[in-house]
Order: structure tokens, then sequence, then C-alpha cells
């Protein structure tokens, strides 16, 4: 089986786009001296023990959960690419959360929200249905880039009514994708 065709009959379209997306743009920015310096002192921060540590603790935490839910026949290897995209994505974004919001007493109601906001992003990028690839690179940046301005938003106070729209706008395109499908 030649590469390609491991690669199609392992990815859907949204999720070779994204992969070229991020390759892309992490190749770009490593053209820049600034970039790749500080790429370099993002990497010596993340190798500090605490972190690795958090992050072992989480492996072993997915590696637990991924046992017993096999045990019980509710996980399956082919439940493994999607076991992949959730730790990179929602449960590692929730890990860096509950470093930052360590002091909040309402911590567990606010990681669950987040986490849910997370999840469905993620389900948008695997498993609701998949246009050509050449639509899905122009897809996936621009509802990328939605949703990195929502979450931008919402940190701020007075952009409190940009989050608002632009989580309906998302919240619209979810529900267009899924009555696609």
């Amino acid at each position: 089986m030649y590469p390609t065709e491991l690669l199609r009959e392992t990815f859907n379209n949204r999720e070779i786009s994204t992969i070229f997306w991020i390759f892309f743009l992490l190749f770009w920015s490593l053209r820049n001296r600034d970039v790749r310096s500080s790429l370099m002192s993002l990497l010596g921060a993340f190798f500090k023990i605490k972190i690795i540590a958090s992050i072992l603790a989480m492996l072993l935490y997915v590696a637990i959960t991924i046992h017993f839910l096999r045990n019980i026949n509710f996980w399956n290897v082919l439940m493994f690419k999607d076991t992949v995209w959730w730790f990179f994505g929602a449960g590692f974004v929730m890990l860096l959360d509950t470093a930052r919001k360590k002091s909040n007493k309402a911590l567990f109601k606010t990681l669950l929200l987040d986490g849910i906001k997370l999840v469905i992003v993620l389900e948008f990028i695997v498993n609701l249905y998949a246009f050509s690839f050449i639509v899905e690179l122009i897809f996936v940046p621009v509802v990328a880039f939605l949703a990195m301005t929502m979450a931008y938003a919402q940190t701020k106070k007075e952009h409190e009514a940009a989050a608002k729209m632009l989580e309906s706008v998302l919240s619209l395109i979810g529900v267009g994708l899924n009555y696609i499908r």
C-alpha cells in the first residue's frame, strides 16, 4: 500500500488539511530567526520537571482510562486516532487550564464547560462531514481563525459582544455541517 493510500484510509480530508496547515505554519514560522529563538525558549520551558510530570500523569490517566474502557468493551483500537486528537487538543488545553486556574473555586465547572467547548471543536475536526480536499484547505483556516478570534475575545471583557457573535457563527457552521451530514 502506498503512503498516500494509507493516509487517505486513516484520515479524512479535514484531518489531512489540518495536518497540512499545522506543518505549513510551523515551517513558515521557523524561517524567521526570532520565531526560532522563541521556539527554543518555549521548548526549554516545556522540559521543566513540573511540566513533564504533569504530562506523564495525564498520559498515565489516559492509559488507565483506555485500559478500563477496553475491558468493558467501550473502547477499541479504531478509536486511537480520536484519542490522540483529544489528547493533543482538548485534553492538553484542559491540563494547561488547571495550572492557570488552580485558585478558582469553581474550577471543576469551568474546566467542564471549557472541555465541552473544546470537544465540540474537536468533533468538528474529527467526525463531521468532510468536503473535498481543496474546500477543506480553505475551510479549515477560516474556522480556525474564527475560533482563535473568539478565544481571544473571550479573554477581554470589552470584547464580550464579539465573542458571543463569533460563538454564534461557529455554532451555525457546526449546525450547518451536521445538517449536511
